[in-house]
């Protein structure tokens, strides 16, 4: 999922990737290590550069479902579009484009679960949360 991402999203004309583009028989390599950090109460993006210096941020909070006392849950839906969301704020605060990604490192919250439908890509129930 994260390669359609990336491979959808603009570059933008004044980035240092597009203007390469436009200098023939000049690359620029990756300089960006793009970090998603999917936690139980937020996503969070974050983009370093190739000395690991903090170069752009995004912070998106989840809401939280508590249908019954002791029961955690959330939405998976809500989940996947915060973490797209921070990846392409954190990128166009950068004015990165996909090609300035050299890597993507994920740490996500190990004590909930979802399940998907493998046909249809949808989540059969909300995320089940470990409190």
């Amino acid at each position: 999922y994260f390669s359609c991402l990336l491979g959808n999203l603009k570059s933008p004309s004044h980035s240092p990737r597009h203007q390469a583009k436009t200098q023939p028989g000049f690359t620029m390599a990756p300089k960006y290590i793009l970090s998603i950090d999917q936690g139980t109460t937020s996503s969070r993006a974050l983009l370093f550069d190739k000395d690991g210096a903090p170069v752009a941020k995004e912070q998106m909070e989840l809401k939280q479902h508590y249908p019954h006392p002791g029961w955690a849950e959330h939405d998976p839906k809500e989940i996947l579009n915060a973490v797209v969301e921070c990846c392409k704020s954190a990128m166009s605060k950068a004015r990165a484009s996909a090609a300035d990604i050299a890597g993507i490192g994920i740490t996500n919250q190990r004590e909930t679960t979802v399940a998907w439908d493998r046909v249809t890509g949808e989540p059969y129930y909300k995320a089940i949360v470990w409190l």
